[in-house]
C-alpha cells in the first residue's frame, strides 16, 4: 500500500524515546475512565446481537504501538465475560471468543505492536493488525462489536488547505499549530476536523453491528478557553521556537518553517458535541468531559518471540525475500489453473449466504508479494463463481477480508507498506501474528485457507538432533538429508507431529464447507534429500560453516549445535498425515513438477534465494557478522562446483485441496 505524505505514526520500536516508553499520559486518561467504560457496556450492549456467532469482535482505532490498546482490549473483555456471567445461567453458556482489531496507519509500527502483547497464556483473545487509516472504513460491514479510540481524533487526515501557503488568509505564520490566535487558521483547522470527524463517524456506522458500541476517548479544550492559554499550547509554541533558534543556527531554514504545520486540531467540547450529533446512525448513550488525572505508575508487558520462529528475510534490499522469491512464485504460478478450477468446482458458496463478508486467510504469509497475489487469484475464482451461480440483478454485494497470518516477529511492517493502495485493493487487509501450528483465528470464520511453501518449516529442530550424546545427534550436517536414519527418523516424528497440528487448527477454523489449498514441496517417494540439487546446496552451505570455524569466524562447536527446523517429506508421509484426519474431505492431492525444473538456475540466483530463507536463523545462531561471510563463501563454492542439474534429482510440489466437513 501506497503511503500518504499526511501518516505520521507514533515514535516506532521500545527504546527511551518510543511511543511505548512515553504513552503514560494517555494511559492515565484511558485509566480514568475505565469505569465508565465499564458501566456502559454493563448497561448499555445487548449480548444478544451476538447471540448467533461465537466470536466477539472488538477494534481499537489508532492503536499505535502499545501498552495502552493491550490493556484497552482486556478491560473491554473481562467486562463482557461478565456481563454474560451476569445474563446467563453459568450451565447454559456459549462460550465466547474474542477477537481483536488493532488498527492504524500502514506506516505504524506493526513488528513492535505484535512482539510486545501479550503471550497467548495471558491473552484472551485473537489477535489482528488493521493497516489503513480510520479516516475510510477499514472492516468489512456489521462486523464489530465493540468499537473503540483514545487520544486519536484531534490527530487530522491532514493539514488543512492553505495554512502552509503564503498568499491565504489562512497562513499559519510563525506558528506550527492551531493556537486558536488566528481566526482564518482556526477555522481551517475547525473545518477539515469537521470534515474527518463525519467521516470516521460515517465508517464506523458501516463496521459496527446494529446494536453495537463505540467508545471515544480524546482531548478537547472548554468551550470558551483557547489552546495558546493551556500548558500543552504553550509546549507546543516553545517547539516552534526552537525551530526558529534553529534556523539561526543554519541546522534548517525559515522557508522550511514557514511551509511546516501540525495536523493536529483540539476542539471545544461543544464543537465535538455537535459533530456527534449531527450524525444519525448512533444513539448518544454517554457524552461528558473529565479532568485528567495524570497519577500512577507506568508499567508494561512484553511478548517473548520463541528462539525457533525464524521468518523471511526482511525489508525489500537486494537480500530481501519480497526480492528473492521468484522460486516459490513459479510454483504458485504453476498451480494457479488447478486452484481456479477448484475453487469454481469445490467451493460451495451457500456457506455464505446470510453474510456479506467472504474471509481469506493465507497461513504463512512472510512479506509478498506472493502472498497478495495468491489471495487474489482466489477473490476473482470466488467473484467469478459468485457470478455464474447469481442472476445479476438480485446480486447481493460480497465484500472480502483476507488474514495475513505468519509468526509474531514477521516483518509486518513491510508486507503493509508493500500491499497495493485500499483503492486498488478489493479486500480488508488485517495481519494475525502466531504460528499457525495452533489456533491464531477464531472458530468457524475463515471460507478458504490458503498456505504456499511454509509446512516445510517445523515448529522446532527435533530432539536431540544437536546433542551429541544422542543416537539422533546430526553430526557434520546441518539438515535431514536422510544419510542418518535415527536423525531421519527424529524429523519425520516432529513433522508428523506439527503437520497434524496445522490441520486440527484449520479444522477448527474453516467454516463447514470451507476450502484449505496447501502448496509445498516434498520429495517424490523413495527419493532422499541428498539426491536432491537443494539437499545437495544445504550440505554445501554446512561445509562453508565448517571453512568458517577453520578461519575462526565461528567455532565447530557452534556448528555442532546446529541444525534446520526444516524437513522435507516424502509424499506418502504428506499424505498419511492428511488422511490421517477425520475433518476433512480430500479434495485433491497430487505432485506436479516445479516450473523452473528445466531452468538452470544461475549460482546468483542460488545463493539470493537460500540467503533470502536462512538469513534470521544463521544470524540468530552464529551472529549478525556471519551471514555476509556465509554466503559469499556458498557463491565462491557454486562458482568453482557448479551444479549439474542433470546428474541430480528433482523434489517436487504437491498440491491438496481439503474441504471441511
Amino acid at each position: 500500500m501506497s503511503t500518504s505524505s499526511h501518516m505520521y505514526p507514533m515514535s516506532s520500536g521500545h527504546d527511551q524515546h518510543s511511543y511505548i516508553h512515553n504513552s503514560t499520559y494517555q494511559k492515565e486518561a484511558i485509566s480514568s475512565a475505565e469505569e465508565k467504560t465499564r458501566q456502559c457496556i454493563l448497561e448499555k450492549l445487548d449480548l444478544q446481537l451476538s447471540s448467533n456467532f461465537s466470536t466477539f469482535r472488538i477494534a481499537d482505532f489508532g492503536c499505535s504501538i502499545g501498552p495502552n490498546t493491550f490493556h484497552v482490549a482486556q478491560s473491554i473483555i473481562d467486562t463482557v465475560k461478565i456481563k454474560q456471567l451476569k445474563e446467563n445461567n453459568e450451565n447454559s453458556l456459549v462460550p465466547l471468543e474474542f477477537q481483536v482489531f488493532f488498527n492504524d496507519q500502514p506506516t505504524n509500527d506493526f513488528n513492535t505492536l505484535f512482539r510486545t502483547q501479550p503471550p497467548p497464556p495471558e491473552r484472551e483473545y485473537f489477535s489482528v493488525g488493521v493497516p489503513g487509516s480510520f479516516y475510510g472504513r477499514v472492516l468489512p460491514r456489521n462486523i464489530i462489536h465493540i468499537g473503540h479510540t483514545s487520544y486519536t481524533t484531534h490527530w487530522l487526515s491532514k493539514v488543512p488547505d492553505n495554512v502552509c501557503d503564503k498568499k491565504s488568509m489562512a497562513w499559519n505564520k510563525n506558528y506550527i499549530q492551531c493556537n486558536n490566535f488566528l481566526e482564518e487558521v482556526t477555522k481551517a483547522y475547525k473545518v477539515q476536523f469537521i470534515k474527518d470527524m463525519e467521516i470516521f463517524l460515517d465508517a464506523r456506522a458501516e463496521e459496527l453491528v446494529p446494536g453495537g458500541l463505540m467508545i471515544v476517548i480524546g482531548e478537547c479544550l472548554p468551550d470558551g478557553v483557547s489552546l495558546y492559554e493551556t500548558w500543552q499550547g504553550y509546549v507546543m509554541d516553545t517547539i516552534g521556537d526552537c525551530l526558529m533558534d534553529m534556523a539561526k543556527s543554519g541546522i534548517t531554514s525559515e522557508e522550511k518553517i514557514d511551509l511546516f504545520s501540525l495536523p493536529v486540531y483540539f476542539p471545544q467540547f461543544s464543537e465535538l458535541k455537535g459533530e456527534i450529533e449531527k450524525n444519525g446512525s448512533f444513539t448518544i448513550e454517554l457524552m461528558e468531559t473529565t479532568s485528567h488525572p495524570l497519577e500512577g505508575e507506568h508499567k508494561q508487558r512484553t511478548m517473548p518471540i520463541s528462539s525457533q520462529s525464524y521468518p523471511m528475510s526482511s525489508g525489500d534490499d537486494q537480500h530481501s525475500y519480497i526480492r528473492n522469491s521468484s522460486y516459490q512464485k513459479a510454483a504458485i504460478d504453476g498451480a494457479e489453473k488447478k486452484t481456479r478450477a477448484c475453487v469454481l468446482e469445490k467451493m460451495d458458496l451457500q456457506l455464505n449466504s446470510n453474510l456479506s463478508t467472504y474471509r481469506i486467510a493465507d497461513f504463512g504469509c512472510s512479506t509478498g508479494p506472493n502472498t497478495f497475489q495468491a489471495v487474489q487469484n482466489i477473490i476473482d475464482m470466488v467473484k467469478l463463481k459468485h457470478l455464474k451461480e447469481n442472476n445479476e440483478n438480485s446480486l447481493l454485494p460480497l465484500e472480502f477480508q483476507v488474514f495475513f497470518n505468519d509468526q509474531p516477529n514477521n516483518d509486518f511492517n513491510t508486507l503493509f507498506r508493500t500491499q497495493s493502495p485500499s483503492s486498488e485493493r478489493e479486500y480488508f487487509s488485517v495481519g494475525v501474528p502466531g504460528s499457525f501450528y495452533g489456533r491464531v483465528l477464531p472458530r468457524n470464520s475463515i471460507h478458504i485457507g490458503n498456505t504456499s511453501y511454509t509446512t516445510h518449516w517445523l515448529s522446532k529442530v527435533p530432539k536431540h538432533v544437536c546433542d551429541n550424546k544422542s543416537p539422533a545427534w546430526n553430526k557434520n550436517y546441518i539438515h535431514c538429508n536422510n544419510l542418518l536414519e535415527d536423525v531421519t527418523k527424529a524429523y519425520k516424528v516432529q513433522f508428523i507431529e506439527d503437520m497434524g497440528a496445522f490441520i486440527d487448527a484449520r479444522a477448527e477454523e474453516l467454516v463447514p464447507g470451507g476450502l484449505m489449498i496447501i502448496l509445498g514441496q516434498c520429495l517424490p517417494d523413495g527419493v532422499p534429500m541428498y539426491e536432491t540439487w537443494q539437499g545437495n546446496v544445504f550440505d554445501t552451505v554446512g561445509d562453508c560453516l565448517m571453512d568458517m570455524a577453520k578461519l575462526g569466524v565461528t567455532s565447530e562447536e557452534k556448528i555442532e549445535s546446529f541444525s534446520l527446523p526444516m524437513y522435507f517429506p516424502q509424499f506418502s508421509e504428506v499424505r498419511g498425515v492428511i488422511e490421517h484426519n477425520g475433518s476433512f474431505t480430500i479434495e485433491l492431492m497430487e505432485t506436479i513438477s516445479h516450473p523452473l525444473d528445466d531452468t538452470p538456475l544461475t549460482n546468483d540466483f542460488i545463493t539470493s534465494t537460500f540467503r533470502a530463507f536462512l538469513t534470521t536463523i544463521v544470524e540468530k545462531h552464529f551472529g549478525d557478522g556471519a551471514v555476509n561471510e556465509l554466503f559469499n563463501q556458498l557463491a565462491k563454492k557454486l562458482t568453482m562446483h557448479p551444479i549439474d542439474f542433470k546428474m541430480w534429482k528433482k523434489q517436487v510440489v504437491y498440491y491438496i485441496v481439503l474441504k471441511r466437513k
